[in-house]
């Protein structure tokens, strides 16, 4: 016995139970339950008369003779709506995929389209459409004038850049939207952009959510129906089957949000959540080192005697979660100081009051104002809509979109009306400069003014007339209420 360092001692029992002497065992759904224990203790022996005991229980379990119990036709009908769900599932995601395909089909078919050059002709008739529905609108004169206008400017347009021609098709065809800067859809009413939503995503994320939720409820069916089979199971079993069936009931528990979607109302709290907790997640992990550090810190140097408190990192961790949300904060630093020494109590009190600064005060009022921030966001967005149906999709009425839109339009008449003038003034600056260089008379020069003036400033004339006259035709009622 002096060479022995370990010692295993096994024992095994079996225990058989009888639904009819044992009525606890009934809920079990089986008549004869069979328990197989199996009991190790190991000794290990050490330097200095150290003897350790290690014991170890393992239980095996056999179910014979089922009968008719309530749980067997649960994991029947369980099994057959998984089953069933997941068909309709993959079925409506199938759906999405090729309505997606869809619409995405016809953009490279456009780009290919814009992408071809159409001949000068094409580009004279194009832009000279363009310029005519610019200024529809006005008298037939001013269309007249317009038509006029677009027709003699396309051929110097396309003079100025002979460099390759893909480059003039797309300014040709911004040409009429190269001023605007309001979007197409200006308001929109909030449940019609609600529904339009809801037409784009179909709740793609909620069908993935409800997927595995119901896989995990086939695999616990799979995992019950191994009893029916008489075949001896371990103890871990049962533990599997406890967490496939809890994961079940939390998914579809969580999927029954995805219903919420059809009322805007009550969907706003479940869309901020969507928003805001993976912000929280990737705040928690930027954070993570230091508590983490502090965690290892108290371990170290407070475990050995702080009653269990930070014994290992485990309990660390677990004791530091709870105080940095102000709980059990001074039997923590009663654990934490009870060393002897005067060093270890003063790095007790001073490393919790630092952990409760940086984590209560510091990072939990970061946590708060991202929620805050992101829940503002979304109340900007859609909060104000939700109380009525008349108010605009931007949270604006229709007096103050029409209002934006009309000093946009006049900003960019008056940018164009400024840079016409800063044209006519420059060229006429050269021509005089032209003159005097030359040296000619005053009725030569006269003359040569008189010739000066080639159609192009002509029609660059007719046009500042133009946009001149169309902005006073604008500005006439805004002036008048402003009056």
């Amino acid at each position: 016995m002096d060479n022995v360092y370990r010692i295993r001692l096994k024992a095994s029992i079996r225990h058989l139970t009888d639904t009819f002497f044992n009525r606890q065992e009934a809920t079990s759904g089986f008549e004869t339950v069979i328990y197989h224990w199996v009991i190790e203790k190991v000794f290990s022996f050490h330097a200095g008369g150290l003897v350790e005991v290690e014991f170890m229980i393992s239980v095996n379990t056999r179910r014979i003779c089922p009968f008719a119990h309530p749980r067997f036709f649960f994991s029947v009908a369980l099994l057959l709506l998984g089953m069933f769900d997941i068909v309709l599932r993959y079925r409506a995601l199938r759906r999405i995929a090729t309505s997606r395909k869809r619409v995405a089909v016809p953009q490279p078919t456009l780009r290919e389209e814009d992408s071809l050059v159409p001949l000068p002709q094409e580009r004279s008739s194009e832009f000279s459409t363009h310029a005519v529905a610019y200024s529809t609108g006005s008298n037939a004169s001013l269309g007249a004038q317009g038509d006029s206008t677009t027709s003699h400017a396309s051929p110097i347009l396309y003079r100025r850049s002979p460099r390759s021609r893909k480059p003039v098709t797309r300014k040709v065809k911004h040409v009429p939207r190269a001023g605007s800067l309001v979007p197409e859809t200006v308001y929109t009413d909030f449940y019609d952009a609600w529904r339009e939503h809801l037409q784009i995503s179909r709740g793609e994320s909620w069908h993935y959510i409800a997927i595995v939720a119901d896989t995990l409820a086939v695999a616990y069916v799979f995992t019950t129906s191994v009893r029916l089979w008489g075949i001896s199971t371990p103890e871990f079993c049962d533990t599997l089957e406890s967490i496939f069936l809890g994961l079940t009931g939390l998914l579809l528990s969580v999927n029954l949000l995805s219903y919420i979607r059809y009322f805007p109302q009550m969907y706003f709290a479940v869309r901020a959540m969507r928003r805001v907790i993976p912000r929280l997640l990737g705040f928690a992990m930027s954070v993570a080192p230091i508590f983490f550090g502090f965690a290892l810190f108290f371990c170290i140097v407070f475990g050995p005697h702080s009653n269990g408190e930070f014994s290992d990192m485990g309990f660390s961790l677990v004791a530091l979660y709870f105080v940095m949300f102000g709980d059990a904060i001074l039997p923590a630093i009663e654990d934490a100081e009870g060393s002897v020494y005067l060093i270890v109590t003063v790095l007790a009190n001073f490393m919790t009051m630092l952990f409760i600064l940086f984590f209560m005060m510091t990072m939990l009022n970061l946590a708060m104002s991202i929620t805050q921030h992101e829940w503002g966001l979304l109340r900007r967005r859609f909060g104000s809509c939700l109380s009525a149906n008349n108010l605009l999709f931007e949270v604006r009425t229709r007096d103050e979109v029409k209002t934006e839109a009309m000093e946009v339009v006049i900003a960019n008449m008056e940018l164009i009306l400024h840079i016409k003038s800063e044209e006519r003034l420059t060229a006429d600056a050269a021509h005089e400069r032209h003159g005097e260089e030359n040296g000619s008379s005053g009725c030569a020069s006269d003359t040569v003014e008189g010739l000066s003036r080639s159609p192009r400033d002509l029609r660059r004339g007719d046009v500042a007339d133009m946009y001149r006259r169309r902005l006073d035709e604008l500005t006439e009622g805004i002036v008048n209420e402003d009056e």
